[in-house]
């Protein structure tokens, strides 16, 4: 994320199909503002939930989290959301979604 030219302690990320958490956990040690996962599956969320405390604990990690469990079609984007992170893993599923 290094070649983003933006202030990330004013900036807010958000990953849509956010799974156990990965992209979150790197969003943090950039020093966002805020970090946000949009997430499907009930118990990715649990997964994610629970990597984002063992990993805030470890390292110590003071950027607030927030996993959302809903499809990520229906998320209402708030104004303050500037860095949207999409993982495109299955093509045919993307483009069946837009």
């Amino acid at each position: 994320m290094g070649s983003l030219e933006i202030d990330f302690a004013e900036s807010v990320f958000i990953d849509f199909g956010s799974g156990k958490g990965r992209a979150m956990v790197m969003a943090s040690n950039d020093g966002f503002k805020k970090v946000i996962g949009v997430e499907a599956s009930a118990s990715m969320c649990d997964i994610s939930l629970e990597n984002l405390k063992k990993y805030g604990k470890h390292f110590l990690v003071t950027v607030p989290f927030e996993v959302v469990n809903m499809d990520a079609r229906d998320y209402p984007i708030e104004d303050s959301v500037n860095v949207f992170y999409f993982l495109i893993r299955s093509r045919e599923r993307y483009s069946k979604a837009l």
